[in-house]
């Protein structure tokens, strides 16, 4: 390479300004770039602050599905007769010998209430169990006691029935 002498450099003006012109318009695009890469980067959070609120309202949707579905199961103010009726249908259903069915005051929770039902019956073995699983499936009843009372003799060659006191409760939503 040749070496420019100054004096052919303040001869030729012209390219002393259209180098000027060049520098100062790549420190304009420089600074414009990085202008651009700041706001890039800004865009960049925005979005990933966005798909988290997406991915949150995501979630809170599906929780509710799950809500809407476990609410299916149960029912909604629910009164102690008709918690009575099923049961008595399930009784007979299985053929029990239902002596007395009472129900006892509602306890009230925040959201729901227990209705207490207070059931005596003679049956045998096999045919509680169909019983108690069938009211286990209903998802609004759940045994909260069970107490069996034997007095037939053990050996007997026909099926034992024996006295049952079962105490239920039977889960009711309430109302919005």
């Amino acid at each position: 390479m040749s070496k420019i002498e100054i004096s052919q450099l303040s001869k030729n003006k012209n390219l002393l300004a259209n180098i000027g012109i060049i520098v100062i318009a790549l420190i304009i695009v420089r600074n414009v770039h990085i202008g651009e890469l700041q706001k890039i980067s800004i865009l960049k959070e925005q979005i990933n602050k966005e798909n988290e609120i997406a991915g949150f309202i995501d979630t809170l949707k599906s929780l509710e599905d799950q809500v809407d579905n476990l609410q299916k199961g149960f029912q909604v103010n629910l009164t102690s007769d008709q918690v009575i009726e099923k049961v008595s249908l399930l009784g007979r259903k299985y053929n029990l010998k239902i002596s007395s069915i009472d129900s006892q005051a509602a306890i009230d929770k925040k959201l729901y209430q227990l209705i207490p039902i207070r059931l005596r019956i003679n049956s045998d073995y096999h045919k509680l169990g169909h019983f108690i699983g069938e009211i286990e499936k209903t998802q609004i009843l759940k045994v909260e006691s069970l107490n069996i009372d034997n007095r037939q003799k053990y050996f007997s060659e026909t099926p034992i029935e024996s006295e049952i006191a079962l105490d239920l409760a039977a889960v009711s939503l309430k109302k919005k």
